[in-house]
């Protein structure tokens, strides 16, 4: 029977998570790692097997992550609170020195924060422009003037038509520097394909 093999040196054990074997699995959870603090970003060091985001229970209850924050949030999102909501999103966010509020959750494959609200998913900076910027409307873009796709300060956000997005992101160059980073990748797996020329 053909199974992926533990990519550990020479190890021939079957593959069970992130390429490696039971075996080497746990001796690299039971080792210790340092990480910063997704909250206050101070440097602490721990066993891998409390895959941690904070450096302390409090700090992370300080930054408004704890069950009251996500609750706070859904409460003032479904009485219309324009202050609770914004208020709540500041609270479960990272104050950046630019003062961008980078919203601490998972992204999605577009690289925005969702977040779950009355058990629906959302993009925090929609939240945060449906409640706190002029002119909102569910079928316009809301464009991140910081760049930056984590951050819910509705200062940062302005309601656009799909034509000025698409404008200011070419003004970016993004996806000029998004086709030089594929042609790159390519360039290495297959220099002589056509595309290339």
């Amino acid at each position: 029977m053909n199974y992926a093999t533990c990519s550990k040196d020479a190890c021939k054990g079957k593959s069970m998570s992130l390429g490696l074997c039971q075996k080497h699995y746990s001796i690299t959870l039971a080792r210790p790692w340092t990480f910063s603090c997704n909250y206050c970003g101070a440097e602490t060091t721990r066993n891998a097997r409390v895959c941690p985001r904070s450096c302390s229970k409090a700090c992370q209850t300080n930054a408004g992550l704890d069950r009251r924050a996500k609750t706070e949030l859904t409460v003032a999102y479904l009485a219309k609170d324009a202050k609770g909501v914004i208020r709540a999103l500041r609270n479960r966010s990272v104050l950046d020195p630019s003062g961008c509020w980078s919203f601490i959750s998972k992204s999605d494959a577009k690289g925005y924060k969702r977040v779950t609200v009355a058990g629906v998913s959302l993009r925090p900076h929609r939240l945060a422009a449906q409640f706190a910027v002029a002119g909102f409307s569910d079928s316009l873009p809301v464009h991140h003037i910081c760049a930056n796709a984590s951050c819910c300060n509705p200062e940062h956000l302005r309601v656009v038509t799909s034509q000025e997005n698409t404008a200011e992101m070419w003004e970016r160059r993004s996806f000029e520097k998004r086709i030089l980073a594929l042609e790159s990748a390519l360039r290495r797996v297959d220099p002589t394909n056509p595309m290339l020329a």
